[in-house]
C-alpha cells in the first residue's frame, strides 16, 4: 500500500539536509531517517513509500513527501528530534515553489521499499555502534575465519566515511565513553578501545596527509593491535589484580603474537603487521618488544601508539577514573619526545582543541553544557547546555555562544559529577 492510495494524505514539500554522499545509498538513508521520525511520532508508515525527489543541492535535498493530517505534519516538523525536516510549502493545490517546477517535471518518482533500507543506522553514533558489532563478530569467530582482511578493511572504509561526515561527533564518541557507557552491565573494553583508537588514527593520518590506502592499513592495525589478547585485555580492564599480575609476568609478547596471528589469518600487508608489532615501541627506547628508538619506529606505529595512550587515559575502568580531556591532553604534551613524537602530538592537539567535543563545562551562568565542536577561538567552542543552574536536566539542550560573557566557560566538569542521560544523537544531529 502506498501513500497515494490513502485519501487523507496531503503532499508536503520538505527540505532535508544531506548527511552522506549524494548517491542512491544516501537517498535510502535520508528516506529512512525521515520514516523513522514519522513512526516515532506515532504515525503509521505503509509498506512502501513513494516520494518525488525534486532537486539535489550542495546543502539540501528537496522532495515531495506524502503525509496525512496537518497537526501530524506540525508535530513532526516542530519536534526537536527532527530539525532536518523542514516544510517549504504545504498547500494542497500548489505544493511546488516556482523555482523548483522545471526540475519537478524532469525528475521521475522513485519507489524505495522500507525493507530495502531498514538495516542502515540512522546516526553517526549508530554507525559506530554497528562497527563495534561487526568487529566483535570478527573477534568471536577468529578461529573459524580463514582470511580477516576483507571484513576488517570494510570496517576501515566505514570509519573513513564516518570521519569525513562529522569529525566532531567522532571525537565526542571517544571523549564521552565513560558517560555513554556507564550504565552498561558488561563493558567490552578491548572492542571499544580498538574502535576508539582506529577513529583517532584516521583523524590524525588524514590531517597528516597520508595516502588513503596507507591510512586504511593504519586503521586496520589499530583495530587489531591487541587481537592476540582481547579476552585478557578485558580482564585487565575489570581487575587491578589481574593487571598487576600481567605486568609482572609480562604481556610484552602480544604485539609479535598479534602480527603472527594476522599473517595466519590471511593478512598479507607488511605495513599492517609491522604497525601491530611496533605499536608499543617508544621514541626513548623504553618500549617493547624490541626497545626501538625513534628513528627505527615506523611513523604509522607512533600514531597508533599515541591513540592507544590517549584513549586509555580518557576511559574509566573499575579501578580508575578517566582523565578530564584537558588532563589527557596535558599528559600527551608531557610525554612528547619520551613516549610520543612531537609533530604527531601537535597535529593531534590541533584536531581536538582545548575543549574537545564531548567535554562537559560549567558556564558563567552556572549551566552545565557539553562541547559539540570547536569555535572561532580556542576558548569559545560551540556548546549545548544540558543542566540548568538549579542542577535540573534541560528537556531540550540549548545552544550557547561561549563568546558571550554570560556563557563563558568557567571550568571543565568531570562526567562523574553529573547523573543524567545525554541524548547524544539529538545534540550532534543538530550540529550536523
Amino acid at each position: 500500500m502506498t501513500y497515494e492510495k490513502q485519501e487523507e494524505l496531503k503532499k508536503v514539500l520538505v527540505r532535508l539536509v544531506p548527511r552522506a554522499r549524494n548517491d542512491r545509498d544516501f537517498r535510502k538513508k535520508l528516506l529512512r531517517d525521515t520514516l523513522n521520525t514519522i513512526t516515532e511520532q506515532g504515525i503509521n508508515v505503509p509498506d512502501e513509500v513513494k516520494i518525488t525527489i525534486l532537486q539535489d543541492t550542495k546543502d539540501s535535498i528537496y522532495l515531495v513527501l506524502p503525509l496525512d493530517r496537518d497537526e501530524q505534519i506540525k508535530k513532526i516538523v516542530h519536534s526537536h528530534n527532527t530539525n532536518f525536516l523542514e516544510p517549504i510549502h504545504n498547500e494542497t493545490k500548489q505544493i511546488i515553489p516556482k523555482h523548483l517546477e522545471p526540475i519537478a517535471k524532469t525528475e521521475p518518482e522513485i519507489n524505495i521499499p522500507i525493507d530495502e533500507i531498514s538495516d542502515t543506522p540512522q546516526t553517526i553514533f549508530g554507525r559506530i555502534e554497528k562497527i563495534e558489532s561487526e568487529l566483535d563478530e570478527i573477534f568471536n569467530k577468529i578461529d573459524s575465519i580463514e582470511d580477516i582482511t576483507s571484513p576488517v578493511l570494510k570496517i576501515c572504509d566505514n570509519i573513513q566515511e564516518i570521519c569525513d561526515i562529522n569529525e566532531d561527533a567522532v571525537i565526542a564518541w571517544v571523549m564521552m565513553d565513560e558517560l555513554f557507557n556507564k550504565s552498561c552491565a558488561l563493558y567490552n573494553y578491548s572492542l571499544k578501545h580498538a574502535v576508539h583508537c582506529a577513529l583517532i588514527c584516521e583523524l590524525i593520518t588524514k590531517r597528516n596527509n597520508l595516502p588513503i590506502k596507507e591510512r586504511k592499513f593504519v586503521i586496520a592495525a589499530a583495530l587489531t593491535m591487541n587481537i592476540s589478547m582481547t579476552y585478557q585485555n578485558d580482564k585487565l580492564f575489570y581487575s587491578l589484580e589481574d593487571l598487576l599480575i600481567a605486568l609482572k609476568v609480562g604481556i610484552k609478547p602480544h604485539p609479535v603474537r598479534g602480527a603472527m596471528l594476522l599473517e595466519k589469518k590471511g593478512v598479507k600487508s607488511p605495513l599492517w603487521r609491522d604497525i601491530v608489532v611496533a605499536h608499543h615501541e617508544m621514541p626513548d627506547g623504553t618500549g617493547y618488544p624490541k626497545g626501538l628508538i625513534c628513528q627505527d619506529i615506523i611513523p604509522a606505529a607512533r600514531i597508533v601508539s599515541l591513540a592507544d595512550i590517549f584513549c586509555s587515559r580518557v576511559t574509566a575502568s573499575t579501578y580508575k577514573s578517566g582523565l578530564k580531556p584537558s588532563q589527557a591532553v596535558n599528559e600527551i604534551f608531557l610525554k612528547v619526545n619520551k613516549n610520543i613524537e612531537e609533530n604527531i602530538a601537535v597535529i593531534f592537539i590541533k584536531i581536538i582543541g582545548t575543549y574537545p567535543p564531548g567535554t562537559l563545562v560549567l558556564l558563567a551562568n552556572d549551566e552545565i553544557a557539553i562541547v559539540t565542536r570547536k569555535g572561532e577561538t580556542t576558548n569559545t567552542p560551540i556548546v549545548y547546555s544540558v543542566i540548568n543552574p538549579e542542577n535540573k536536566p534541560l528537556v531540550v539542550p540549548i545552544k550557547r555562544d561561549c563568546a558571550i560573557k554570560e556563557f563563558a566557560i568557567k571550568k571543565v566538569v568531570p562526567y562523574s559529577e553529573i547523573d543524567i542521560t545525554i541524548n547524544k544523537d539529538l545534540i550532534w544531529e543538530q550540529e550536523f
